[in-house]
């Protein structure tokens, strides 16, 4: 499926999963899995969301908030995000 969101480019493509409901309850598995572009001005911030997040960034630099930590992820870079907590982030040119 492609996004409608603002600020994530056409090209970004993402697949949603629904396991059965004994995998559901035996395992940790993906809901979503996909490629975003995030362009300049992109930003996410939500208090909660029933999920954990892991980014592999394969290009630039995005701005991570977890709780009131701030830090920056760049090119390379694996993120695991807790999502069950205040959590965010955005494009950024740093």
């Amino acid at each position: 499926m492609h996004s409608q969101e603002l600020k994530i480019s056409p090209l970004s493509d993402y697949y949603v999963y629904t396991p059965s409901t004994l995998a559901q309850k035996l395992f940790l598995y993906p809901i979503s899995v996909g490629h975003f572009i995030y362009e300049p001005g992109y930003k996410l911030r939500r208090n909660h969301f029933d999920s954990f997040l892991i980014m592999y960034i394969s290009k630039g630099v995005v701005e991570i908030l977890s709780n009131d930590d701030t830090f920056y992820a760049r090119t390379g870079d694996f993120v695991l995000l807790d999502c069950y907590a205040l959590h965010g982030y955005k494009s950024s040119r740093s």
